[in-house]
């Protein structure tokens, strides 16, 4: 527990950090979650359940990545207002700090929703 403490505390010192290295990084890299959910299940095939928004270069395990751009690490390039997938076919999806950054929000959230299978049909 120690460890995944100190682990975290450092997070938080890179985050907050003025070092221009630190902020650089904050500008390459796209963020992660604060926390990860323990209880997220690891074992879901790449693409099948989960799609993470905004990922840009970050590999994310278990999630189709899906940025505006086609850079390493996307695997699809779309814009988050027209997601190219058919209504229902996601469990989980992960958007960090994306929008803040969007044309129009609500949208986005509306394509979300249409992505989100009911939980009755997701497999937890």
């Amino acid at each position: 527990m120690e460890t995944k403490n100190h682990s975290l505390e450092a997070l938080y010192r890179r985050r907050f950090s003025r070092g221009w290295r630190d902020r650089l990084r904050r500008v390459l890299q796209p963020p992660a979650p604060f926390v990860m959910n323990p209880a997220e299940p690891r074992d879901f095939p790449l693409g099948r359940w989960n799609l993470y928004i905004g990922g840009a270069g970050r590999v994310v395990e278990g999630y189709i990545n899906l940025d505006l751009f086609a850079v390493p690490g996307v695997d699809v390039a779309a814009d988050a207002e027209q997601l190219p997938f058919p209504s229902g076919v996601f469990a989980r999806v992960e958007c960090d700090a994306v929008l803040e950054h969007m044309r129009d929000p609500v949208k986005v959230m509306d394509e979300i929703y249409r992505m989100l299978a009911p939980a009755d049909m997701c497999i937890s």
